[in-house]
């Protein structure tokens, strides 16, 4: 009896507003497009600015004041252009003593910031 009271009950609610995973990230996507660009050239600007000591994802979020949850895609896009690498390998303690990735600016990720190629970059050090 309980169940099917509460079978009626949710069934009033057809055609709220629900969506699903997908739905939602598609939204988020549209929500955030038109500022992605921007993000992802801070975020790049920030790996670059840390030099030959790279950073962490938490500690770009941090420098940002950026959401994880935003600047973590980001830095992925970022990757995926091939402007930031995780090449050599380094991690280091996040704040909760976990082990993150280090991430390094590369030489195109200079060139995409209009930063002399002089600057230190991950993709020329010889190990």
């Amino acid at each position: 009896r309980r169940a099917a009271g509460n079978q009626n009950h949710c069934s009033s609610f057809k055609g709220a507003c629900v969506m699903s995973t997908a739905e939602t990230s598609a939204a988020a996507a549209a929500f955030i497009l038109p500022c992605s660009r921007i993000m992802r050239r801070q975020v790049c600007q920030f790996i670059a600015a840390a030099g030959a000591k790279g950073c962490t994802d938490e500690e770009i979020s941090n420098g940002l004041a950026m959401n994880p949850s935003t600047t973590r895609p980001r830095r992925g896009e970022v990757w995926a252009y091939g402007l930031v690498t995780d090449q050599l390998g380094e991690r280091r303690a996040t704040a909760s003593g976990r082990s993150a990735t280090v991430w390094h600016v590369c030489a195109a990720g200079l060139r995409a910031l209009g930063l002399p190629e002089t600057e230190w970059a991950a993709d020329r050090v010889v190990a």
